[in-house]
């Protein structure tokens, strides 16, 4: 589909259709749907964490001041 073609389907102008395929704006979520609509597709938004759930339990555990202490038995 051309940009002249989703910008009539979408009510997008053709000039931020342009600057949003070339990265130059932050879109906003109803313009995304609004495109998606007109392309007959589903948009689909995940959230995903940031760090794996077992490194940031690591990493919590670390930072517990007791992690730091060893203790080195002498027989």
């Amino acid at each position: 589909m051309s940009r002249s073609q989703l910008s009539r389907r979408s009510g997008v102008p053709r000039a931020h259709i342009a600057r949003v395929e070339a990265g130059l704006v932050d879109v906003q979520f109803s313009t995304l749907a609004r495109l998606f609509d007109a392309m007959f597709c589903d948009l689909l938004v995940l959230r995903l964490a940031r760090k794996r759930p077992s490194d940031a339990i690591v990493e919590r555990r670390l930072e517990r001041p007791d992690h730091y202490r060893w203790r080195i038995w002498d027989e």
